[in-house]
């Protein structure tokens, strides 16, 4: 019998957040907020929040954090584009006036200075353009007849490239709370899930009453992302949403996956779905393929569901009604864990 990956031992608290940090905190705190009410008056839920609600603190304090650098990221970026404009109209305005009060522009002596005139001061990279107010304020040291104009050039010079290195200190900090949050995210994956076992076990008989620790709607698989979500989703390389017909096989993304690909899929319908990878949809099917129940989200690796030939995705319609679905593949750490 072909090996498949079981649905009940899938986390389904990974699979509905993959990807979205704001959903998981919506979700996790829904969670722990019930779960800290029982546990006020049953002992055995209380353990369970004691064991889980670490992974839930981690998470949230890294969010916040997160939050925190990249609104720093964008006040020092404003504040960079600024003084870019300013550069680009104001200073090599005044200061190409300046040089021209002693030296006409057909000068050898301004020609030394300024040998593409303004442009190289309101064009290119930053980096590079920073790197024209430095050399203009040396070169200026050959001039002490512009010695008040070598100061401004090199004052500024010093203040953008500070403004620059602040700017790019958040971002390397945001992107590594970023790498930060996703690992938390999945650590608290995990205890969400370790603790919905325990609530199995502990309310065995009467499952209903495990329903109410959750808000089930974040945990369906959705067809799309809600607006106020897609600034925290980290982007797919690519997205296919279809219907399949029934008892079909389709080919995906061909050419685009690598063994350490990530692949979220949404099953949107009421049939299950099977997927790996493989050379083509004529390609035998392997013994060990992802499955994806009816209305509920799954993710693998390339790697991990595969004929060896990682070419494109193959997925499968096992029953007799026509299916859908909605797929995302993201690069390797692109999540920058």
């Amino acid at each position: 019998m072909a090996t498949q990956n079981w649905s009940y031992v899938q986390n389904p608290f990974d699979n509905a957040t993959k990807r979205n940090f704001k959903k998981m905190l919506r979700l996790a705190t829904d969670h722990f907020d019930k779960l800290r009410d029982a546990a006020a008056t049953d002992v055995f839920v209380k353990q369970l929040y004691l064991e889980a609600v670490t992974a839930y603190d981690e998470f949230v304090q890294t969010y916040q954090d997160v939050i925190t650098y990249k609104a720093a990221y964008q006040m020092h970026t404003r504040k960079l584009e600024e003084q870019m404009e300013l550069l680009s109209n104001d200073k090599i305005k005044r200061w190409d006036i300046q040089i021209q009060s002693i030296y006409l522009d057909t000068e050898f002596e301004y020609l030394a200075l300024l040998p593409n005139n303004r442009t190289p001061f309101q064009k290119g990279a930053y980096e590079v353009r920073i790197n024209e107010c430095f050399s203009l304020a040396a070169k200026l040291l050959n001039f002490p007849n512009l010695a008040h104009t070598q100061a401004a050039v090199l004052a500024f010079a010093q203040n953008i490239k500070n403004v620059r290195s602040e700017q790019q200190a958040a971002e390397r900090k945001a992107a590594d709370l970023s790498s930060l949050l996703e690992k938390n995210r999945l650590a608290l994956a995990q205890a969400m899930q370790k603790a919905f076992s325990g609530l199995m076990y502990h309310f065995a008989g009467e499952v209903e009453k495990v329903e109410n620790f959750y808000e089930l709607q974040y945990l369906r698989a959705a067809n799309s992302t809600p607006k106020a979500d897609e600034e925290d989703e980290l982007k797919p390389v690519d997205v296919a949403q279809d219907s399949i017909p029934e008892s079909a096989k389709v080919g995906l993304f061909a050419d685009k996956l690598k063994p350490d690909t990530e692949i979220f899929i949404e099953n949107n319908s009421n049939v299950t779905l099977e997927a790996w990878t493989a050379e083509n949809v004529q390609e035998t099917a392997p013994n060990r393929k992802l499955l994806i129940s009816p209305q509920q989200s799954a993710s693998c690796l390339a790697r991990d569901f595969t004929t060896g030939r990682i070419k494109e995705l193959i997925l499968n319609n096992t029953d007799n009604i026509t299916g859908s679905y909605k797929i995302a593949i993201y690069a390797p750490d692109s999540s920058g864990s």
